[in-house]
C-alpha cells in the first residue's frame, strides 16, 4: 500500500473520533483568541474536566454537556451518585454563569478568580477550580497551523 505522507496523515487525525474533543476545543480556543483581537478582555475560557459520577464513569470520563447539570445546578434532576464536590462545583460553575449573564464578567464575590482568556491558560472546572494550561497546546497548534493552511487555499 502508499505510504501516507506528514501531511495525509495530520488531516486523517483531524477526522479521527480521538480528535472530536480536540477539535471542539480548538475551536473554542481559535474563536476566543480572534475575539480578543477586536474585543480586548471579553472572552474567558474553561476547561471542564469532572467525571460524572455512577456507572460508566471512567469509561465515559468528562464529556460534552456532561457540564450542564454544574451550570444550571440540576444535580438533583438525575439519579447520580453526587458528592459535597459536586454541590460545591454546581454552586461555583452556576455562579459564574448567572454572574456573566448579568456583567459580561463571571467573576463575583466569594468566587475563585477566572481570569480573561490570554491564548494560554483557561479556567480549570472540575477537581480544581483555578486557572491551567490549556490542555493540548501542541494538538491545538497542528490544528491551527492545519486549518490556517486550508483558508490560505479559499
Amino acid at each position: 500500500f502508499k505510504q501516507k505522507t506528514a501531511y495525509e496523515i495530520r488531516l486523517s487525525l483531524v477526522g479521527s473520533e480521538m480528535c472530536i474533543r480536540d477539535r471542539m476545543a480548538v475551536g473554542m480556543r481559535a474563536w476566543a483568541s480572534l475575539h480578543e483581537q477586536h474585543h480586548p478582555d471579553s472572552a474567558y475560557v474553561y476547561y471542564f474536566d469532572r467525571r460524572l459520577p455512577g456507572r460508566d464513569s471512567e469509561f465515559y470520563g468528562a464529556f460534552h454537556s456532561g457540564e450542564l447539570y454544574y451550570v444550571f445546578d440540576t444535580l438533583a434532576s438525575t439519579e447520580r451518585p453526587w458528592t459535597s464536590s459536586d454541590t460545591t462545583l454546581a454552586e461555583i460553575m452556576s455562579s459564574y454563569w448567572a454572574n456573566f449573564v448579568a456583567t459580561g464578567d463571571p467573576n463575583g464575590a466569594g468566587l475563585p478568580a477566572w481570569p480573561r482568556y490570554r491564548g494560554s491558560q483557561v479556567q480549570g472546572l472540575g477537581e480544581v477550580i483555578a486557572p491551567t494550561d490549556a490542555p493540548g497546546k501542541d494538538r491545538f497548534d497542528l490544528f491551527w497551523h492545519e486549518i490556517d493552511a486550508l483558508l490560505q487555499h479559499l
